[in-house]
């Protein structure tokens, strides 16, 4: 039973007598050498020697094919054409453990096959004394990483162009797992808390912000994960004494399997152009000087469901929209633009002017060429005796950023796809731990790891 679980084994396993080296060692002991690993830097042809006394007694299938040799006789004979630095480098790391009365050693290392290929494998190394031939026998067995090592680099390769995304972002973004708590932040969020992005990991809102407004975006967050669609959002909060306005995009954060985990929130302070669109609504005559696309249509808006006859279009509005002002003065606003308020009915629309003197949110129209837009549209009241008697309408273009958001989404749904991936070599750990203890119970040891 012992041979066959040997011999066909998954993990490459090789059998060394280590008595001639622990005898070198414990000759080197008695020297009382203070720090063995200079000791050897020092001395390197004492670790060539070194590596001259042990006997490879036994080596399965699994280390034959590692080394893509063709038999056990090929791979014994030629085996030092596989020694790379980095391999002499972890035996000298063995010599050391075994120096200081280790019986066990696990280290990383690359080798190389009979194809001249490398590979990442993780040395284990555990000794024991034969009690038929009282010799020292190590088992030696080598685990190949070399898929999970690439796979780590593009994990790294993605985390680092996501970052580069990320802080290339002018405007606050921030992501939160399901319980709030923050695990990834942009240099702009990371600004407004005056420290760097990666002291904000791991903080909830309660950390960050007043009592008030962290118990309100905490049930931002439980609406989102609660129904798993977007939530937009226009709030004030303090930031060195300061009373600041910003729009926030909230969106459900997806794994490669569907599963919700997370939230993301891409946010603008909009303090300055707030005030702006105040000024705006009391001070008609600059309308014409704002660049974004400002439209004032008149007539009773509670009337007319907000499709009011057209009777002002500045230049922004021609260069965002497509037609000339005298195309479309006289028209009712929806046969120009077709507006898609995204699921929010007139009547709310309606009632936020009235009531509060304003709405704002994120719409969709189509230009003169039929071409779809995200607009960013803010609708003000126009007054006439202490009455409503038309609209304003201020519709910034925020397409390129929707494309930007959608990239960064896909990028933090890449970089939880190959965080996924790693959680396999959990597993495989797992089962490289049932595997010595199983061998170790061959041998008649005890378990070495109690906890598989």
């Amino acid at each position: 039973m012992y041979k066959y679980s040997f011999y066909y084994s998954p993990l490459p396993i090789w059998i060394l007598d280590f008595t001639e080296l622990y005898t070198f060692i414990q000759n080197l002991k008695k020297r009382r050498i203070k720090n063995i690993g200079n000791y050897l830097d020092a001395n390197p042809k004492v670790l060539a020697d070194c590596a001259g006394r042990f006997v490879v007694l036994d080596v399965n299938k699994a280390a034959i094919k590692l080394y893509s040799a063709k038999s056990k006789d090929n791979l014994l004979s030629s085996i030092e054409k596989t020694f790379t630095k980095d391999y002499f480098d972890t035996f000298k790391k063995l010599i050391i453990s075994i120096y200081n009365n280790n019986k066990t050693f696990q280290a990383e290392t690359v080798i190389t096959d009979f194809k001249n290929q490398f590979h990442h494998a993780v040395m284990q190394c555990r000794t024991y004394i034969d009690k038929k031939s009282n010799n020292v026998i190590g088992v030696v067995i080598l685990s190949d990483i070399s898929k999970n090592k690439k796979q780590e680099e593009q994990i790294l390769n993605t985390k680092n162009l996501l970052h580069s995304i990320l802080n290339a972002a002018i405007h606050p973004i921030v992501s939160k797992d399901l319980q709030g708590r923050i695990t990834l932040a942009n240099n702009a969020f990371a600004k407004y808390h005056q420290c760097n992005p990666d002291k904000l990991i791991g903080k909830i809102d309660y950390e960050l912000f007043e009592k008030k407004s962290a118990a309100l975006l905490k049930s931002y967050d439980k609406k989102v994960i609660k129904t798993k669609t977007p939530l937009y959002s226009i709030d004030h909060f303090q930031f060195k004494g300061q009373k600041l306005l910003f729009k926030s995009t909230r969106v459900p954060l997806f794994d490669n399997n569907n599963n919700l985990i997370g939230v993301t929130v891409f946010s603008e302070e909009i303090t300055r152009q707030k005030e702006v669109e105040k000024e705006l609504t009391f001070h008609s005559k600059l309308l014409s000087s704002i660049s974004e696309a400002v439209i004032a249509s008149h007539d009773n808006i509670l009337k007319l469901k907000l499709n009011n006859t057209i009777t002002y279009w500045n230049k922004g509005a021609e260069k965002l929209f497509g037609w000339k002002k005298e195309e479309v003065i006289g028209k009712k606003v929806r046969s120009v633009l077709k507006t898609d308020f995204l699921g929010v009915s007139t009547d709310d629309i309606i009632n936020s002017v009235i009531n509060n003197g304003f709405w704002e949110g994120d719409t969709i129209a189509k230009d003169k060429f039929g071409k779809k837009k995200f607009i960013y549209l803010t609708i003000t009241p126009i007054y006439e005796n202490g009455k409503i008697v038309g609209c304003i309408g201020i519709n910034r273009d925020i397409t390129q950023q929707k494309l930007y958001e959608n990239k960064i989404n896909e990028q933090l749904l890449e970089l939880q796809r190959w965080y996924d991936v790693t959680l396999g070599r959990e597993e495989r750990i797992i089962d490289l731990k049932r595997e010595v203890n199983n061998l170790l119970k061959l041998l008649g040891k005890n378990k070495k790891y109690k906890s598989v």
